[in-house]
């Protein structure tokens, strides 16, 4: 019996030191999305990607709720276009919470970007700039599909800013700086396009959630005081 305390004691001081002392992850996803969600573009939406450039992953990097990181790993990128903007919706109702003014900002090369609090439904309208290529025949773009806000937020909504680096591969956003406020306990999406709206990421991201360790620990350690106060009765 003393054996089984000291095994559920260091199982419950490992839960808690864990929580404790955790250290960032970072999980892949693979381009999966077609449009965000219940979109459909008004050219070229049957295939994803269509042409360059091609999102072939995401990968989030968090520490124990805190966003830390958001990378668009790329099989092809096209210098020709430029980045959309940065959305995030922490409730999954398709409403906007968050965005990243990256609308415009080069492929090729690194950028000090907003961060801002929004409330923006996903399907409103209004509030979008549209896809586009410079110019370019709708034939190489595909069309009628949000890629940033119409108008840049209030400085009011203004939360900080994040490193933003881009080039052949990857697709960076850095919110080391700003990964306080960035504190999620629940499923959370990312929405995010370059220019053209050739491939969309619309991605699911779950959270664990932050107390379960804690639980864990905290119900090991009842195990060990119960165990306790079952030997001090029958001795």
């Amino acid at each position: 019996m003393k054996r089984l305390i000291l095994v559920l004691g260091l199982i419950a001081s490992t839960a808690i030191g864990q929580v404790a002392h955790a250290t960032p992850s970072t999980t892949t996803y693979a381009d999966t999305s077609l449009n965000w969600a219940t979109w459909t573009a008004t050219s070229n939406n049957s295939a994803d990607p269509y042409g360059t450039p091609d999102i072939v992953s995401t990968s989030v990097t968090m520490d124990t709720g805190k966003l830390l990181n958001v990378t668009f790993n790329l099989a092809s990128n096209n210098v020709n276009v430029a980045s959309g903007d940065l959305f995030i919706d922490t409730g999954a109702n398709q409403t906007w919470d968050y965005v990243v003014r990256s609308l415009g900002t080069t492929l090729n090369g690194s950028a000090v970007l907003g961060l801002y609090a929004i409330n923006v439904g996903i399907h409103d309208t209004n509030a979008y700039t549209m896809s586009s290529d410079g110019g370019l025949p709708v034939t190489y773009y595909r069309a009628g599909l949000p890629v940033g806000l119409l108008a840049t937020p209030g400085s009011s909504s203004l939360l900080g800013t994040i490193a933003y680096t881009a080039g052949p591969t990857a697709i960076s956003f850095d919110f080391s700086s700003v990964a306080p406020l960035l504190f999620f306990n629940s499923d959370f999406i990312i929405g995010y396009e370059e220019t053209c709206g050739n491939d969309i990421i619309y991605q699911d991201v779950p959270v664990p959630e932050p107390g379960t360790m804690v639980l864990l620990g905290a119900g090991m350690l009842c195990l060990v005081v119960y165990s306790k106060r079952r030997m001090s009765k029958s001795a």
